[in-house]
């Protein structure tokens, strides 16, 4: 974009290239695939409830509280091993590289979580 730029006086072709590069940009993010938007909102939706549910604690019994958290705390696991199975793909299928290499910090991340706390 900015050696195409260099060489233009045009202010119309200058903003059509700044366009361009703006669109390739968009059709790289994986938040214009419907599927992972839904889950991402899934995922969102899940944590809410799991709030809500954490702060009537105080006011119900814990055997019911207990047995709603694990429920939701399945269904959030489930939704969210959905979403990074389809950001996974979206990676593979697209060869974006910055993807891949969040995905793979995530999981280091993950991984070093887990070996810290096997620790204590």
């Amino acid at each position: 974009m900015i050696s195409r730029m260099q060489n233009e006086i045009n202010f119309e072709l200058i903003r059509k290239i700044m366009d361009e590069f703006e669109q390739s940009v968009s059709n790289q993010l994986f938040l214009n695939l419907q599927q992972i938007v839904k889950n991402i909102f899934q995922i969102i939706k899940f944590v809410h409830k799991y709030i809500e549910l954490v702060n009537r604690i105080e006011m119900q019994h814990h055997q019911l509280i207990n047995k709603e958290c694990y429920n939701l705390m399945v269904e959030f696991d489930t939704q969210f091993v959905a979403l990074f199975k389809l950001i996974q793909l979206l990676a593979k299928s697209a060869n974006q590289t910055a993807l891949f290499q969040l995905l793979t910090r995530l999981d280091y991340n993950s991984y070093f979580d887990n070996k810290t706390n096997e620790k204590f």
